[in-house]
């Protein structure tokens, strides 16, 4: 996820509102995330200015790799060898729904972002709703970080205590290798059978799985970003294939080489004395202080739309109060973080509420209200159980990972 901040979705007014009226000119987006044509066809200037499909690619990788390759070994424990199945399964479920999410951005051409297609579909309830979610995400991804940090410095540094972007995709894959390198030459092994499944944490299991796939806000940004668009569903695609590979390569490892001992995070697991941990876990400590401050900006910057007008005409009334604005919300992640210290059941919470709302059930809605007078009755029934899967994962991850996190509480 996440983090999925570094996009310009999150960057336009949150109170924007969504346009009906076509004109010949062509609308230009920022020049980190590319054009956006009115009439969606491919004019010259949007074709120098896009993105190839490799630099899509990797864009779509790197929406989807995050945190969670730390937790998919985690997700394998509790919920034992059917995980890694489940791991498929949402990758081909919210593929199909990125793709949903696509043919919504192509019902009007004045559609750019997922808020757009919210208010596209339910008006401006749907705007405030997909709003909310979004920035509410973004919001528990920087609690997440604070508590990957605290979390990786206590097994660096046993003895303290206290009581109190591109990047992302080349992290995954070095804490992958160093993984496997770990079990191979440092002595540590792949002795531990494993589990086929653990019924009582499959639903935590769910959530984490859902976690791992919750790129849908920033999609349509990669989308208008591609200079050949009809290339789009192929990025998704392979962008899905290749995060699935790395996940459920490191789910096995992890699974193979610490059994049910798994913790929350596979960097707790690694033997202190090998250099290989001591490598993974400055690599899991260096990428949150690039992001935490990136992906908590957006909020604030919607929030500070809610200050009143006397304040925003002022250039220091603004600079002051958006400065109380964003110490406040930096304490409460950290309020959040010390209070519920769970990686890995925070993560399956967020998963199970967020993600699956954002990946998988309102891809769905929406979609069925822009075109559901022209689909078949096998599409809708298709649509329907897709979206149907979606809120049972929510609803029953949500209730088993918050009674397990009041459990350890």
């Amino acid at each position: 996820m996440a983090a999925q901040s570094d996009s310009n979705e999150y960057k336009e007014p949150l109170l924007r509102k969504l346009e009906h009226q076509l004109d010949n000119t062509c609308s230009l987006r920022s020049a980190d995330v590319g054009h956006l044509c009115c009439n969606r066809k491919i004019c010259r200037q949007c074709s120098e200015q896009g993105s190839s499909f490799f630099q899509s690619l990797f864009n779509g990788m790197n929406v989807l790799t995050g945190v969670g390759i730390l937790s998919t070994p985690y997700a394998a424990a509790k919920g034992g060898w059917l995980s890694l199945i489940l791991l498929l399964f949402f990758a081909l479920i919210c593929c199909y729904t990125a793709i949903l999410l696509r043919r919504c951005l192509d019902s009007d051409p004045y559609i750019r972002s997922y808020r757009d297609v919210g208010e596209a579909s339910f008006g401006k309830w749907g705007r405030w709703i997909v709003s909310i979610l979004l920035y509410l995400e973004l919001y528990a991804v920087t609690v997440e970080f604070l508590i990957m940090e605290g979390d990786n410095l206590a097994h660096r540094f046993p003895s303290a205590s206290i009581s109190l972007g591109p990047t992302r995709v080349v992290a995954s894959l070095l804490i992958v290798l160093t993984v496997g390198r770990i079990g191979v030459l440092d002595g540590v092994g792949f002795h531990h059978h494993g589990t086929l499944v653990h019924w009582n944490g499959l639903p935590v299991a769910a959530g984490l799985c859902s976690f791992c796939y919750c790129g849908h806000a920033v999609f349509p940004s990669v989308y208008c970003s591609l200079r050949n668009r009809t290339q789009f569903s192929l990025v998704v695609v392979l962008s899905f294939i290749l995060c699935t590979i790395l996940y459920d390569g490191i789910a096995a490892m992890g699974y193979t080489m610490f059994g049910d001992e798994l913790q929350s995070q596979i960097t707790l697991n690694l033997p202190h004395e090998a250099p290989a941990s001591q490598f993974a876990i400055w690599v899991t400590l260096i990428n949150p202080f690039a992001k935490y401050a990136l992906t908590l900006t957006p909020v604030v910057v919607a929030l500070e739309e809610f200050l009143p007008h006397s304040v925003k005409g002022s250039r220091e009334d603004m600079r002051f109060w958006g400065t109380i604005l964003r110490t406040l919300i930096v304490i409460s992640t950290v309020i959040v973080a010390l209070s519920i210290p769970f990686f890995g059941l925070l993560m399956a919470f967020i998963g199970s509420l967020l993600s699956a709302t954002v990946s998988i059930i309102l891809p769905c809605l929406c979609y069925l209200k822009i075109y559901g007078h022209q689909l078949s009755d096998p599409k809708v029934s298709c649509v329907g159980a897709v979206l149907s899967l979606g809120i049972l994962v929510a609803i029953g991850g949500t209730y088993f990972s918050v009674v397990a996190i009041i459990e350890n509480l």
